[in-house]
Formats: structure tokens, sequence, C-alpha cells
């Protein structure tokens, strides 16, 4: 009977480990699903630069690739210094962490505004399957800032995140 025990004991913790070692395989190599809507098609087709920088769209893409791929602790470091200061992890985990529990399907760049010297607006429309499969899009204006020698992700929330709006 022990005997017994023992190997069932053994093929569960070989079980945990495998799906453990699959889980984080399939989250990292997990990337946003970036496409343009037709008018920044025509813009980049004709030659035309749409992103500020390349520094600037690899960050936009990191960014969002943490997100929803649940490594919110990394995702978290490239929120812009305030809000670091002002909302602890724990808070932002707990917001946050069901995100992974839905897919994105598409993240559509729409527009990239300069609004001030370093400080841009990005319209995009997310594709979202949620953990039930409805799908919906949703719209969202995404600030960024750029510090230093870093783009910073902006997050004004006065009912998620009262201390840093």
């Amino acid at each position: 009977m022990n005997k017994r025990k023992l190997n069932r004991f053994k093929w569960l913790v070989r079980t945990f480990v495998v799906v453990g070692l699959l889980s984080s395989c399939a989250t990292s190599s997990y990337k946003l699903p970036l496409t343009y809507s037709p008018q920044v098609h025509e813009l980049l087709a004709g030659g035309g630069h749409f992103w500020p920088s390349k520094q600037f769209k690899d960050a936009f893409v990191d960014y969002w690739t943490l997100r929803y791929s649940g490594k919110l602790e990394k995702a978290y470091e490239k929120e812009a210094p305030y809000f670091q200061n002002l909302v602890p992890y724990a808070r932002y985990r707990s917001v946050f962490m069901n995100m992974s529990k839905t897919q994105l399907l598409d993240a559509q760049v729409l527009s990239v505004e300069k609004v001030r010297d370093c400080f841009y607006q990005i319209g995009v429309n997310f594709k979202i399957n949620s953990a039930d499969g409805e799908v919906t899009t949703v719209y969202l204006k995404d600030e960024w800032v750029y510090v230093g020698t870093s783009w910073y992700h902006v997050i004004r929330d006065g009912i998620l995140f009262p201390s840093a709006s």
C-alpha cells in the first residue's frame, strides 16, 4: 500500500513538473499580435515613418506581451517611475492577474500621436477573447512617456489606482 502511494506521489510530481515546464514555454514564446489600420499600412507602404523610434515600438510590444503573458513583475517595471513609487506591486498584480486568462487576438494600432516632447498616445483596438469565449474589441488611448533613456507606460485610472491619478 505504501509503495503504491509513493508511486502515485512520484507520478503527480512528474506531472506537475512537466505541466510547469510546458506552461513556462508557452508564455515565454507569446508575442503581441500587432497589426495596423489600413491608413497606417498606406503610410508604411509609401516609405513613411509611423513610430517615433524603434525603441518606442519595441517598448510598446514588450509591455503588452508581458501583460498578456502574465509576466506582471516585468510589466510593472515598465510602468512610469512615478506609478511604481505610488502603487505597490501587490496592488498592480491584484488588478491585472486575471489578464493572462484572456487571449489577445489582435492589437490593431490606429495612431501614434505626439502630445508633448517625450509624451505620446497610441490609439489601439484590442480584440480580446475572454475566458468565457466572448470576443470583444476595446479601444484604448495608450499613453507613454520617455524618461532618461527609456520609454515607460503610463496608467491613469482613478478607480483602479486612485493614488496614482
